[in-house]
């Protein structure tokens, strides 16, 4: 028997998935990806933010900003391989992070360097207020958080945007 023949009669792999579903996965992972999604356009805007920075601060700006997009990849990994075990969708295109964002753009011609880290602040402080909504509903179905790491994300959020907080008040 060759491998085609094989192949064709092997049962079919199943997917698992969650879309279209109810119940507490289907929620949780729609807000993974959500949060994948602000997450995404989060990191849009800090390297903007990185782009656009001049001034006498200019290298105590940058440098930070650059660790900061860091942390946000490597937290868009953790979000997007959980919601992928979870057999939710991860991002697909463009145009999937333009429909599931809640973070709003900021389509001003000309925005200043220091209004850029204010509203890269207001922005952190709003992703790290829906990771603790993402927290408590992952927390709710069993009555504890599945992994410590939304705790983790949090507490980078927090982080990022007393950074900013100072970064702004140095612009």
């Amino acid at each position: 028997m060759n491998m085609q023949q094989r192949l064709a009669q092997a049962p079919a792999f199943a997917v698992p998935s969650v879309r279209n579903g109810a119940g507490p996965i289907s929620a949780t992972t729609g807000t993974l990806e959500a949060l994948l999604e602000d997450l995404s356009t989060l990191y849009a805007r800090a390297k903007t933010v990185h782009w656009h920075l001049s001034g006498p601060y200019f290298r105590d700006h940058r440098l930070p900003q650059d660790e900061r997009t860091l942390r946000i990849i490597g937290a868009m990994d953790a979000i997007a391989d959980r919601t992928r075990k979870l057999g939710g969708a991860v991002l697909g295109c463009l145009d999937h992070i333009d429909r599931l964002r809640h973070l709003v753009g900021d389509e001003a011609d000309l925005v200043l360097p220091h209004r850029m880290l204010a509203k890269l602040h207001e922005e952190m402080v709003a992703l790290a207020v829906y990771m603790h909504d993402v927290d408590a509903l992952q927390a709710a179905p069993s009555g504890r958080a599945a992994t410590g790491a939304p705790e983790i994300w949090m507490d980078g959020a927090e982080a990022h945007g007393r950074r900013l907080v100072e970064a702004a008040r140095l612009a």
